[in-house]
């Protein structure tokens, strides 16, 4: 006969054993359609706690492994768009009023419905899901170099891309946005791939990406799955929102790519 303690260090085997196979096996839902889009300059990636930490549990990895990304359905762009402002725009700030907050959400989804509404050419918006929680999204969108506010040169010496021609297209990756509770998990850089997948399948041979200077962690997080500089010092602008208002504050940008070859 098994002692208590005997059945009970069973019980805690046979769910280690169990979690050990799901974080091997995992399963990932990628659905998507390929789809006509339009660009979107707004980006949001400034944390690289996506990746596991050798602190977490086998069971958190393994539970990160269910989610899923998916096109960003019409019903749900009002659910989206507000989670993009409270993640992007409020998160650990200050903090803003109910009337600034609400004018936020407001304006992100009439944007965001005329960018990413259904039969928009080269233009999409992804969501990631866990059980059906919203923990990420982000777009994806065939924009001009010219519009990434660069005169065209390679600021990197180690970049091995030529100039660009300014009036040329290439997807742009942004909106990039994971739920503070839902970092260091791999989401981030699952929802950059399956932009990277989609700009592919679209016939483009790079992409594109507009991040803060300043935001060096953004950048790691970039650089760490194939991104080099572009250009350098691009002057932009970004929106800071206070208890009472929204203020647009001058910024300084760099453009990443990625080749899709």
């Amino acid at each position: 006969r098994v002692s208590p303690r005997g059945q009970i260090s069973n019980t805690m085997l046979t769910l280690f054993a169990c979690t050990i196979m799901v974080t091997w096996f995992p399963y990932e839902a990628y659905s998507f359609t390929i789809g006509p889009q339009q660009a979107h300059p707004i980006h949001r990636a400034d944390d690289t706690r996506f990746r596991l930490a050798p602190s977490q549990s086998l069971l958190t990895s393994a539970l990160s492994t269910f989610v899923s990304i998916s096109p960003c359905k019409d019903s749900d762009l009002e659910e989206v768009s507000a989670f993009f402002v409270d993640e992007f725009f409020l998160s650990g700030g200050p903090g803003a009023g109910h009337r600034v907050r609400d004018q936020l959400r407001r304006d992100q989804l009439l944007d965001w419905k005329k960018r990413y509404g259904s039969g928009r050419p080269e233009a999409k918006l992804f969501v990631a899901r866990q059980f059906g929680t919203l923990v990420g999204c982000v777009s994806v969108s065939a924009s001009q170099y010219k519009d990434l506010g660069s005169d065209g040169r390679p600021r990197d010496p180690n970049n091995p891309y030529p100039k660009r021609d300014k009036q040329s297209k290439v997807p742009l990756l942004a909106n990039l946005v994971v739920s503070r509770n839902f970092r260091r998990r791999g989401i981030a850089q699952k929802l950059a791939k399956i932009c990277e997948t989609t700009s592919k399948k679209w016939g483009y041979k790079e992409i594109a990406l507009s991040v803060e200077s300043t935001n060096e962690s953004a950048q790691k997080l970039y650089r760490g799955i194939g991104y080099v500089l572009l250009w350098d010092k691009i002057a932009g602008t970004k929106l800071l929102a206070s208890e009472s208002s929204v203020r647009a504050v001058k910024a300084t940008n760099r453009v990443l790519v990625k080749s899709l070859g």
